[in-house]
């Protein structure tokens, strides 16, 4: 009885050895590849040949075939490429319907894991920066009452004077920006009430619906004049009286992709989390989240509960310059300098960081 008992207990050693050299051969030789819930989530990597391409790149060969992923990001970890500081001083003009709501959720535990001096609001949901410090409604700087805040991370409209007298000036900016169409989705989404049971086809046919004011109270909510209409452009502090002058938002989008050290897509989330990693010396221990009020085509109060999407005919009424031309112009600039600008991107190290970092 003895002799069949240690036969099973040392048989039972085996087969767990057997599964664990198993499954660090499976890990180790496993194609990058991007996990399909998180496809679902964001569309990482569906939208853009340039990520296509730097996956094709890594199942071809490359040092992916001859160490370990796992080796290549400890050493990555490790080394940093270069010496850097962690960056503790950062502004997020936070877009709606972008997946701000998700990173706000991983800077917002980022400040409060390392005690940073914030600009808020005094009173609601959005910050007002036509307001002065201390008003109610207005925005003040906590805890304490410092002269300049560390981070902003709360809604409220890009407005250079203002951030520059109380924002530090080493400070990096983020946004975040989407593509016009899947906007105007999610935003029906967010807010069947205003939208009465309409698909995003009708919407646009009904100026009364499309063009409504963000606050029935008052001409504009924050400086946001409209709910649907521009209102990443409008976010990020484009003066809507010229919102029928393309000219002017061309000259805008330009300048204001140049203030930016991050422009994150909302198709590429997880992969911009990785280049904010990079930039800001975080850990990946910093970037872990669940995503905020990501929503699929079910509609809350609908009486089909089914969000039908932009047909190609309402894309192409969605993308008039009289309509959201803009926001489409704005994500356009912004996912060129994503794709074209950030050395990052080009690196198969970046793809296979962030296929270890959905792991």
């Amino acid at each position: 009885m003895a002799k069949i008992t240690r036969k099973l207990y040392l048989l039972i050693i085996v087969l767990l050895a057997t599964c664990i050299m198993l499954s660090s051969w499976l890990k180790i030789n496993e194609i990058v590849s991007f996990p399909s819930d998180k496809q679902k989530a964001y569309g990482v990597g569906a939208r853009h040949s340039h990520s296509l391409k730097s996956l094709a790149e890594v199942k071809a060969g490359g040092s992916a075939r001859h160490q370990p992923l796992e080796q290549e990001f400890i050493e990555e970890e490790n080394n940093m490429f270069k010496p850097c500081e962690k960056v503790t001083r950062f502004v997020m003009i936070k877009t709606e319907k972008t997946g701000s709501t998700t990173l706000f959720s991983i800077l917002a535990r980022f400040i409060l894991k390392n005690k940073l001096k914030v600009m808020v609001m005094t009173k609601g949901g959005h910050l007002d920066v036509t307001r002065k410090r201390g008003d109610h409604p207005g925005w003040d700087i906590g805890p304490g009452h410092p002269s300049h805040a560390d981070t902003l991370v709360h809604h409220a409209r890009y407005n250079e004077s203002l951030l520059s007298t109380v924002i530090h000036p080493d400070a990096k900016y983020i946004t975040l920006v989407r593509d016009a169409a899947s906007w105007l989705e999610s935003a029906m989404r967010f807010w069947p009430g205003q939208v009465d049971h309409h698909s995003p086809d009708e919407l646009l046919k009904n100026p009364g619906l499309f063009y409504q004011k963000r606050s029935k109270l008052k001409d504009d909510y924050n400086g946001q004049k409209t709910l649907f209409h521009l209102s990443q452009l409008q976010w990020l502090g484009f003066d809507y009286n010229k919102k029928d002058n393309v000219t002017a938002m061309e000259e805008y989008i330009k300048y204001i992709t140049s203030k930016f050290h991050i422009g994150f897509l909302t198709d590429q989330f997880d992969a911009s989390l990785i280049r904010l990693r990079r930039l800001f010396c975080w850990t990946h221990e910093d970037l872990l989240y669940k995503a905020q009020e990501v929503g699929g085509r079910v509609r809350p109060g609908s009486r089909d509960k089914i969000l039908q999407p932009l047909s190609k005919k309402g894309i192409r009424e969605l993308l008039q310059p009289e309509t959201n031309l803009g926001d489409q112009m704005l994500y356009e600039a912004f996912n060129r300098t994503w794709w074209n600008d950030y050395s990052d991107v080009k690196d198969e190290h970046f793809w296979q960081e962030l296929y270890i970092f959905y792991r």
